[in-house]
């Protein structure tokens, strides 16, 4: 198979001559030249318009500053007999335009996406501190004033009653280890907890067993095991389900009453129900019972 070389180029309305993309390829010699572009030199004009179409977008990042930018591909194949003439594609002003344009769009993503986290990182941390509080004795009233701020009191409210609920839901497990072995319960939006079943040493190795033979699930791996899987993931969430007290109750993401099928709906595919109260705030009515 032959050997070839890509290279990018730039060249600004200040520059005589056209500049390599070195930091394409730093380390390589010389740098910026791709000596294997991972595909065979059969189309060369395919391969560096590939080229071009690939790392366009790299090459405007690192020169944002130039508005007048040319950008050009090249490709040269050398057949061990000889080097070919070399290949080359300049980019029109609209690919460049087009690519400011993707880049522009993705700039904007990336800084919505920063500021959203930054926010649910924010909210996470008042939530962790609100609930060490609410553990370490404050009152409601007094918590809610010291963060009022930043948060309104029925958010407050939410987060202590969906902490009591997490760990009442962990309380009941504990008397049943085979249970809380293989569940997930976390706290939740709106004052609730989510509760998941979680994958056994069983479904573990089916997994990788499903995994090894590329099989899209374990059905077509193992018919019989796939049953058995699915049967024990729901007895399991019958089980769990049946622990509830009438205070609670299990809702499916859909609003519906949860079952053990919700639960596990296929082998090795489970989904997470919503556990809320059917009473009044708990943490409200520890505070009327305390006040009283």
């Amino acid at each position: 198979m032959p050997d070839y070389a890509c290279w990018m180029e730039t060249r600004t309305a200040a520059d005589a001559e056209w500049q390599p993309c070195e930091h394409l390829e730093p380390d390589a010699e010389p740098p910026g030249v791709f000596l294997d572009y991972g595909e065979t030199p059969e189309d060369a004009d395919r391969l560096v318009q590939n080229m071009l179409d690939d790392h366009l977008p790299s090459v405007l990042h690192e020169n944002t500053d130039q508005p007048a930018l040319q950008v050009r591909a090249w490709l040269q194949i050398n057949d061990q007999t000889a080097v070919s003439p070399a290949t080359a594609r300049e980019a029109s002003c609209e690919e460049i335009t087009e690519a400011r344009e993707a880049l522009r769009l993705q700039a904007a993503a990336d800084s919505l996406w920063a500021a959203s986290r930054g926010m649910w990182d924010a909210r996470a941390g008042l939530r962790k501190a609100v609930v060490k509080a609410y553990d370490d004795g404050l009152d409601l009233a007094t918590i809610t004033g010291a963060v009022a701020s930043h948060l309104d009191a029925p958010t407050v409210t939410r987060f202590i009653d969906s902490h009591l609920l997490q760990g009442e839901l962990r309380s009941l497990l504990r008397t049943h280890p085979d249970l809380a072995r293989r569940t997930a319960v976390r706290t939740h939006r709106s004052g609730t907890a989510q509760v998941e079943l979680l994958w056994t040493h069983a479904e573990h190795d089916a997994e990788q067993l499903r995994e090894s033979g590329w099989y899209e699930t374990i059905e077509y791996c193992d018919r019989d095991l796939a049953s058995a899987l699915l049967t024990q993931a729901r007895e399991a969430a019958t089980r769990l389900l049946a622990l509830l007290p009438a205070r609670l109750e299990a809702l499916t993401a859909g609003g519906r009453p949860a079952t053990g099928e919700h639960m596990a709906p296929r082998a090795l595919e489970y989904q997470p129900v919503t556990v809320r109260r059917l009473a009044p705030s708990a943490v409200r009515t520890e505070e009327a019972r305390t006040a009283a």
